[in-house]
């Protein structure tokens, strides 16, 4: 939806003036709109999976939302990644120590 919608939106608002062009404009315009809303929830969800996130984030920014705008929320999404993989570490490492194996 979105690779059409991308396609087709220049040359439906040069065309806009044909009555039909301009509503299929206005409503794909204001589905897109919503479906941006939707992605950016789905985007900020706890416990999202990395590539269904790289995959929102990537249509976000198709949808004209800015590399700005999402830069910290990227950025919060692999701390929180990096940090569970630390705790994993961590934990792998005391177990290990409790049985007698060294990393």
């Amino acid at each position: 939806a979105v690779k059409f919608y991308a396609v087709s939106k220049e040359i439906l608002a040069k065309h806009r003036s044909v009555s039909s062009f301009g509503d299929i404009l206005n409503e794909s315009e204001e589905i897109i709109s919503n479906l941006r809303i939707k992605l950016q929830v789905r985007v900020d969800s706890p416990g999202l999976a990395q590539a269904p996130f790289v995959e929102t984030v990537s249509l976000l920014l198709k949808l004209g939302v800015s590399a700005l705008s999402l830069r910290d929320r990227f950025i919060a999404f692999h701390e929180t990644l990096f940090s569970d993989w630390l705790k994993n570490c961590e934990n792998e490492t005391v177990r290990n120590s409790a049985i007698g194996f060294e990393s």
